[in-house]
């Protein structure tokens, strides 16, 4: 399976761009300069031992962009890929996007046609038998 790669704007947490995977993984940006952009892998846990010592993980998969290009490093993801994960970003920064421009309408009801847009254009699809 070829990896296509996405940037999804604004769906972080603190509104900054995703880079996504068609697989299922998704990078944060770390770094970006002229000779390119460095994105790390989003899996980070740290936990305390019972000791109080702390112990942290972190996915060294990584990728490097230049330009339209994107080149995986060696190493694997420490975790299993979430399918599905690209569409949900598409969706949550498609309802952040609607949120910010419609500040005066509640949150739940921006969500939920953001949500029925999407069943709707999926039982569309489905009925042509596109998907």
């Amino acid at each position: 399976m070829q990896v296509q790669y996405e940037i999804v704007e604004g769906c972080s947490q603190r509104g900054n761009p995703k880079l996504m995977d068609n697989i299922g993984f998704d990078y944060n940006l770390k770094s970006s300069s002229s000779r390119g952009t460095n994105w790390v892998c989003t899996k980070r846990h740290r936990s305390k031992k019972k000791d109080g010592s702390v112990h942290s993980i972190y996915c060294p998969a990584a990728v490097f962009q230049k330009g339209d290009s994107f080149q995986r490093n060696s190493f694997p993801h420490i975790h299993a890929p979430e399918p599905g994960k690209l569409q949900a970003h598409r969706l949550k920064a498609r309802a952040v996007e609607q949120g910010l421009s419609r500040k005066f309408e509640s949150a739940n009801a921006i969500v939920n046609e953001v949500y029925q847009v999407r069943i709707i254009c999926l039982a569309v699809l489905q009925r042509r038998n596109w998907i």
